[in-house]
């Protein structure tokens, strides 16, 4: 008898950690409270990213989640420690994690892979 109930306790509870599995969404990352002291903030279409050496985190219900790949068009004063650069079509290009800037008007604007 003890086995049998042990047996239906482990099967609910198997039930139950499928199910709150399946509850988050597929591919989010996780929410931190706070981002890093030393992030700077800048905003793109009214959303105020924190920037991390080439990390970007957007404000979320209880705090902030890591975007897996920042906005294009979004701007930042620097790029990332560790970058490469490339010239392409006579324009310099800088990349780190598969994130390309373009220089524009002192500024570093994320962009689309140039080549």
């Amino acid at each position: 008898m003890k086995t049998r109930i042990l047996i239906m306790m482990l099967v609910a509870g198997g039930t139950f950690m499928t199910v709150s599995a399946q509850q988050q969404p597929k591919g989010k990352a996780p929410v931190v409270k706070t981002v890093p002291k030393n992030a700077k903030a800048t905003t793109y279409k009214g959303v105020k990213y924190q920037v991390v050496d080439g990390k970007y985190y957007k404000p979320v219900s209880g705090g902030y989640e890591e975007v897996s790949a920042p906005p294009v068009g979004i701007q930042v004063d620097k790029v990332p420690t560790g970058f490469q650069r490339k010239e392409h079509k006579g324009v310099k290009y800088y990349y780190k994690d598969n994130v390309y800037y373009k220089e524009v008007k002192g500024k570093f604007e994320v962009c689309a892979k140039p080549w």
